[in-house]
């Protein structure tokens, strides 16, 4: 029995470390692309942002072109749409249970002024973070 407690706990972590880097990979490409452009700066910043984070997920692969190609699209109907705000919020509360939301909130603050400005849409999405996650 504790060996079959101990499968599943082992699959359990697993799948929460992939919800937690791929959600990360999300809202952090999602603060890149709100202002609706994506400068050099803010990739080279999200790239870092994956690999110091990808340690606390588990996850061993950080962002790669092909997840962007695969991923980017839907990312940027759903920020740009008419869902926003429920799509965020669903993101933030994926990781509720993150262990350093701090260093992820910090990431998000680097990509997004990586260009050298704010914008609106930049704020909002930081804005909802601190919301949702500093009011537990």
């Amino acid at each position: 029995m504790s060996s079959q407690i101990s499968n599943m706990h082992a699959r359990y972590s697993h799948h929460n470390a992939n919800r937690h880097g791929d959600t990360l990979k999300s809202i952090l490409a999602a603060v890149m692309i709100a202002d609706s452009k994506i400068h050099a700066n803010e990739l080279e910043e999200l790239i870092s942002a994956i690999d110091k984070l990808s340690h606390e997920t588990g996850q061993k692969a950080g962002l790669t072109r092909e997840w962007l190609k695969q991923n980017i699209g839907e990312i940027n109907a759903m920020i740009h749409g008419p869902n926003r705000n429920r799509w965020l919020s669903l993101q933030f509360l994926k990781l509720r249970d993150f262990p350093d939301k701090d260093a992820a909130l910090d990431h998000l603050w680097r990509v997004a002024v990586a260009d050298g400005d704010l914008h609106v849409n930049e704020a909002a999405i930081i804005d909802k973070a601190l919301w949702l996650w500093k009011s537990e």
